[in-house]
């Protein structure tokens, strides 16, 4: 200390932020401390998660100390600080440059007179831990649906009532036998190891509960001796182990079959299967509902098309089906017949017509008018016609046929001319 401000004898003035700089190189100095003091002003976890709190000494020169922990050591802590609590504290000396305040911060803290528990603790916990005492894959299933179950725990108090009262709530059906023990003092110990022991003498009991309320370390240590942790590991059947508060943990909780955190936690444990299942079978019991319903609703429409194949198929449908299928076969010949008349009669008055055409006296008659008509034309354009017109017709004399042309007329030695009336020669 003495160095870090002897140079300023012979200089100017400091400021006051270097006297600071100065006390909080000072203070590293110091290096990790134990501190011991009792808890005071505790200002409890802000929106950070930091815990502040003043340690006060009352030995000697009443004193105080501010004192910090940062949220990720204080979320490792094994139990909240509070106020009056005397602990034992761990940590290094800083100071708060702008303001000159110093404070310890903390990197641990445990309850003064509590250090060789916790030691005697870890030691144990690793000794069974390596015998396997707590190995995960020897534990044993709770089972799903508890009728017997045997609470090691004080006679008196609430945790019994509460835990009983629960069961009553989550509609528990089975039994519940409260085993007697101490579970906190000098013989706690052997208390509930003799209950461990005589609940496993009861008939047909499915489950075994151990635990208490919660308490202080040293109020919950009977939970943390070896005969306990043996005992309920020893145990026939399986064990819960409901002892103190959710941030408890004891050596009966790693050597049991389940930890609950509380006993009303282990109530809740039992119940909650009960619940389950009735969730199930209320479900099962709407699905079944809805099944049936939709069976009942396919059997119904067969049964209506059943009963509709039944009416299609009865005598009276089929005589009356066939009835109209014979009125309809009947109308359909009656149809019938009128167009094979219809079309016979006309085909007949058809070939009657033709027929009548092609009758020997009509033919006849038709072609005698047409011979006429010939013949009238034949007559018109015959020599006759000609010479009766006064025309007169030239002929070779020697072939009796026409001339019909000057040139060959010159040339004939003579000429024979018809008139209407007689011939002459040329």
């Amino acid at each position: 200390m003495d160095d870090l401000f002897a140079s300023q004898k012979k200089s100017q003035p400091l400021s006051v932020g270097e006297v600071n700089l100065r006390m909080r190189a000072a203070a590293a100095e110091f290096g990790e401390l134990e501190v011991r003091g009792e808890i005071s002003d505790f200002r409890g976890a802000n929106g950070s998660g930091h815990l502040y709190f003043t340690l006060k000494d009352d030995s000697g020169v009443p004193a105080s100390l501010n004192v910090a922990i940062w949220a990720g050591v204080a979320a490792r802590l094994h139990v909240l600080p509070r106020n009056g609590m005397k602990v034992v504290l761990k940590g290094r000396l800083d100071v708060y440059v702008p303001r000159g305040n110093y404070s310890l911060i903390a990197t641990s803290l445990r309850e003064e007179g509590k250090g060789d528990l916790m030691a005697q603790y870890e030691a144990l916990k690793a000794r069974l831990a390596a015998e396997g005492l707590f190995d995960p894959a020897s534990k044993r299933p709770v089972p799903a649906f508890v009728k017997t179950v045997a609470f090691v725990t004080a006679p008196t108090g609430a945790v019994i009532h509460d835990f009983c009262q629960l069961l009553q709530n989550g509609a528990f059906a089975g039994t519940v036998i409260l085993v007697p023990a101490k579970v906190q003092g000098p013989d706690a110990a052997e208390s509930i190891v003799r209950g461990i022991e005589l609940a496993n003498r009861i008939r047909d009991l499915d489950l075994l509960v151990v635990g208490r309320g919660g308490g202080s370390l040293e109020d919950l240590w009977c939970f943390n001796e070896e005969i306990v942790a043996r005992a309920v590991k020893a145990s026939c059947v399986p064990v819960i182990s409901a002892v103190g508060h959710q941030t408890d943990f004891t050596l009966s909780d790693f050597a049991a079959d389940l930890r609950a955190e509380t006993p009303s936690a282990a109530a809740e444990i039992l119940v909650k299967n009960r619940r389950n299942l009735l969730d199930r079978l209320e479900n099962a019991a709407g699905t079944l509902e809805d099944e049936t319903q939709n069976l009942l609703n396919l059997r119904e429409r067969d049964l209506d098309l059943l009963g509709l194949r039944l009416e299609k198929q009865s005598p009276q449908n089929y005589l009356e089906h066939e009835r109209l299928r014979l009125d309809n076969l009947s109308q359909r010949l009656e149809n019938s017949r009128e167009r094979v008349f219809s079309g016979t009669s006309l085909k007949f008055s058809n070939l009657q017509t033709r027929l009548d055409s092609l009758r020997p006296e009509k033919f006849l008659e038709t072609h005698q008018s047409l011979l006429e008509q010939l013949e009238a034309r034949l007559r018109a354009s015959g020599i006759e016609a000609t010479l009766n017109r006064g025309f007169a017709v030239v002929f070779n004399p020697q072939k009796n046929v026409p001339v019909t042309s000057a040139g060959t007329a010159k040339k004939l030695p003579g000429l024979k001319i018809r008139f209407k009336d007689g011939e002459i020669t040329r």
